[in-house]
């Protein structure tokens, strides 16, 4: 049985600990993903990406503000909605993406705004790993 060591970092990205990883892997904004505990000496690069739709976002929001002209009632609520998709998808979400020595790779997908803690857990694992090497 691994002995269990006490967390060194912790954030809704994942759980660093001296020798290991803890993380939901193929974890998207409407999957829980699958949890995985990943060695830290199987890790051979781990970087952030931000996914972004530009296109598909400023169409969102240009129909949300043509939508929202109408003056309706409902037609402000239906532009609204838009626009706020619209404005989501131009901001992006972060993503991590995790290499192994096996030439596998985990993603990790966040909410908008969370590329600070994107940067957190993934500065934790990168000190992790140059004190082990």
């Amino acid at each position: 049985m691994a002995e269990k060591s006490q967390p060194e970092f912790s954030n809704n990205f994942g759980t660093v600990y001296s020798n290991r990883i803890e993380f939901k892997a193929k974890k998207h904004w409407w999957s829980g993903g699958s949890h995985e505990e990943l060695p830290l000496r199987h890790v051979t690069s781990i970087r952030i990406d931000t996914s972004r739709s530009i296109v598909l976002g400023v169409i969102l929001v240009l129909v949300g503000m043509a939508i929202m002209g109408i003056g309706e009632p409902a037609a402000v609520v239906a532009g609204a909605v838009s626009l706020l998709i619209g404005i989501v998808l131009i901001i992006g979400h972060p993503s991590i993406r995790i290499n192994t020595a096996g030439q596998d790779t985990r993603d990790i997908a966040g909410s908008p705004g969370s590329k600070s803690e994107a940067t957190r857990f993934i500065n934790a694992v990168r000190e992790r790993l140059f004190e082990t090497s």
